[in-house]
C-alpha cells in the first residue's frame, strides 16, 4: 500500500476510535484529503513530509480560481490542520505547513427561522386520520419541542423516551448524549402515535424493531424520509421564504431566546459545545429588543 494510504488511513481511524466522529463527518474529510492528493499528484506536488506553507498556499489560490465558497475552503483547510496535527503527533512529518494557514473569513449569515404563528400553521396542516399522519405530527412537534437535529430524532429508540421526566434521551455530534425535553403538545402527539405504532407493528408481526418513527415498511425512518415530510407540508404553506428540517432547530433556539431564556440554558438544550456557536441566536432577536426598548426607555 502506497505510504500516503497508509498515513490516510491511520488518521481516519484516528478520527473514528480517539475523535468520535460521525460516520458524515468523516466522510467529508476523506473527501476534503483525497482532493488534496489529487491536486497534489496533478501538480506534481511532494508527498506530506516536503509539502511547504508556499505549496499550501498555491492550493488555496487554485480553489479561490474555482470559485469554492469561504465556507467551502475553511472546512478543507480545517481538514488539513487535523491532519497534519495527526501525522506530527505519530511522528510521520517533521513539518507542518498548515500551521501558518489561515481561514478566511466568513460571513455571518444569520439563522432562518420560522415565525411562531407559521410553526402553528404547518403543524394545523397535518391531518390525524393514520398512523403515518401521526408519525408526521409526532415528527415535527418533536421537532419544535426540542430543538434536536435530524439524525439525533432519526436515531433515537422507543425506550429512548422517559414519559416520567417528559424528555426524549438523544445522541448528537460525536456520539454525545444529552436530554432533551418534551412540550405538552409534543407529548400528547408522541403519546398517540406511539400506541398506534405498537398496534401496527403486532399487526404485522414485527417484534424487533426500536426505531421511534418508522417508514412505511415498519423500518427505521431515515434522514431523507424525514426531510421529505417536512417539504410536504412547509411546501403547502405560503411561506416564502427557504426553510429547511434544521429550520426548526433554528426556530426553537430563536423563539426561546425571544421569550427570555438565557443562552446557556438554550447552550445545553441544543447540544453546543461552545456558547460562542449558541450566540448567533442573539443577532435574530431585534425585534424583541426594539419592544423592550420602547417598553423601557423614557425618551424612545
Amino acid at each position: 500500500m502506497h505510504r500516503i494510504e497508509e498515513y490516510n488511513n491511520s488518521f481516519f481511524k484516528y478520527l473514528s476510535d480517539e475523535r468520535g466522529y460521525s460516520t458524515n463527518t468523516i466522510t467529508a474529510y476523506k473527501k476534503d484529503i483525497r482532493e488534496f492528493n489529487e491536486y497534489c499528484a496533478r501538480e506534481i506536488i511532494g508527498g506530506y513530509a516536503t509539502l511547504t506553507y508556499e505549496d499550501i498556499r498555491t492550493y488555496l489560490g487554485y480553489l479561490y480560481d474555482k470559485k469554492n465558497a469561504k465556507a467551502t475552503i475553511a472546512r478543507k483547510v480545517a481538514s488539513l490542520k487535523s491532519l497534519y496535527y495527526f501525522l506530527n503527533r505519530e511522528g510521520y512529518v517533521n513539518t507542518n505547513p498548515v500551521r501558518r494557514v489561515k481561514s478566511p473569513k466568513q460571513n455571518n449569515h444569520l439563522p432562518g427561522f420560522l415565525p411562531e404563528k407559521t410553526i402553528t400553521e404547518l403543524l394545523d396542516l397535518i391531518p390525524d386520520n393514520s398512523i403515518f399522519n401521526k408519525r408526521d405530527r409526532a415528527i415535527l412537534e418533536t421537532f419544535y419541542s426540542t430543538g434536536a437535529r435530524i439524525s439525533e430524532l432519526v436515531g433515537s429508540d422507543i425506550h429512548d423516551v422517559n414519559w416520567d421526566t417528559n424528555s426524549l434521551r438523544v445522541f448528537g455530534k460525536g456520539g454525545k448524549e444529552r436530554m432533551v425535553l418534551l412540550g405538552e403538545p409534543c407529548r400528547n402527539a408522541l403519546a398517540e402515535y406511539i400506541t398506534y405504532r405498537e398496534e401496527a407493528l403486532y399487526t404485522a408481526h414485527i417484534t424487533d424493531e426500536n426505531a421511534l418513527f418508522l417508514n412505511h415498511k415498519f423500518h427505521r425512518l431515515t434522514a431523507r424520509g424525514l426531510r421529505m415530510i417536512f417539504y410536504k407540508y412547509i411546501n403547502k404553506l405560503s411561506y416564502t421564504r427557504k426553510a429547511s428540517p434544521h429550520t426548526m432547530r433554528h426556530s426553537f433556539a430563536t423563539h426561546m431566546l425571544n421569550r427570555g431564556c438565557d443562552l446557556r440554558s438554550i447552550q445545553a438544550l441544543l447540544g453546543h459545545s461552545s456558547l460562542s456557536t449558541t450566540q448567533m441566536y442573539t443577532h435574530v432577536t431585534t425585534d424583541r429588543l426594539k419592544h423592550v426598548y420602547q417598553e423601557a426607555h423614557p425618551h424612545a
